[in-house]
């Protein structure tokens, strides 16, 4: 249990949450870990704050560079990086204080440990709860049809068997980081770890982005080239449910879209036929392709709506709320 554990913390204007998330890895029962902050070209008061806890614990180390995006700067923590074992943690979530010991003392060969994950919003915290582990294919088909969230967060993950994320694209880089690993390591068994004050915290509140202008044109050919890769690197008998995952992928972006985002990915990115039975997906495909944007927009709205209804239903079931 003396392995060194290298905490990494990518960090882009987080002075709002920076302190909490620091404090809560310093509050780990197992000592023997390094808190990496890899700056990424922060404007505001974080790195002051960063400066100030690093005068009360060495354990805490400051990097500093020019914004290159989250996988740049993962990348940067991990070439600084000194631990056997690395851990992802991102600049406005927490972890409990068991979560580091927990995850150690469930190591074994050809198994990647994981933490459950706990999401806290605006209206209280929804927890995830996943099957206590899942084995050979179960992994990939998991993280592909999103029965497991293939997220680089909440991992133990070995320092010396680490491939670097792909600083090429903004679109499902922790699927592609995640899936590698598994797959260069022979990764038979993902093992999610239930122990008392031992999840990740994840802030939901805080993960939203805005989107640049424009956005969409840079994420729809970012989902291509990943899911290129992604098809690269799995069986082909993963082809499928790779293109059902771009074409649900490609919903999700036009969903945040407005009414000339989609016009112009409708005119310069013809998407291709869903491969599944679901007739909604033949519906959202058969608007996309005919380019009719105002049936398109009404779509996105009915099934937004849906989703958010089906969110809330589970949230009350979970406690306690049996009739719905």
């Amino acid at each position: 249990m003396d392995s060194k554990v290298s905490v990494i913390v990518p960090m882009y204007n987080s002075d709002k949450t920076i302190e909490r998330t620091i404090k809560s890895v310093l509050r780990q029962t197992y000592i023997n870990i390094e808190v990496i902050i890899v700056d990424d070209g922060s404007e505001d008061d974080s790195i002051k704050i960063v400066k100030n806890i690093m005068a009360n614990d060495k354990r805490v180390i400051l990097f500093r560079k020019k914004n290159g995006g989250v996988s740049s700067a993962r990348n940067y923590g991990i070439r600084q990086s000194t631990g056997e074992y690395l851990f992802f943690l991102d600049a406005d979530d927490e972890i409990e204080e068991n979560l580091i010991n927990s995850l150690l003392r469930s190591r074994e060969k050809d198994t990647l440990p994981c933490c459950r994950m706990k999401i806290i919003d605006k209206n209280g915290s929804c927890g995830i709860y996943r099957k206590a582990q899942y084995c050979g294919e179960e992994i990939i088909n998991g993280v592909l049809s999103n029965k497991i969230q293939g997220y680089a967060c909440g991992c133990l993950f070995r320092n010396d068997k680490l491939t670097m994320f792909n600083e090429k694209i903004r679109y499902c880089e922790d699927m592609l980081f995640f899936i590698s690993y598994i797959k260069n390591n022979n990764i038979g068994k993902l093992l999610f770890v239930d122990e008392v004050n031992g999840s990740y915290i994840y802030h939901q509140e805080n993960s939203g982005t805005t989107r640049r202008k424009k956005g969409i044109i840079k994420n729809i050919e970012s989902i291509q080239y990943a899911m290129k890769e992604l098809d690269s690197i799995t069986d082909y008998m993963y082809s499928r449910i790779i293109q059902n995952k771009k074409n649900a992928l490609y919903e999700y972006e036009l969903s945040r879209s407005d009414k000339n985002d989609i016009k112009y990915s409708t005119l310069h990115y013809p998407l291709m036929k869903y491969s599944g039975r679901s007739i909604i997906y033949r519906l959202f495909s058969s608007l996309y392709i005919s380019k009719k944007c105002k049936s398109l927009i009404v779509y996105f709205a009915i099934r937004n709506c849906i989703k958010k209804l089906k969110s809330l239903i589970i949230c009350m079931r979970k406690r306690g709320y049996n009739e719905f």
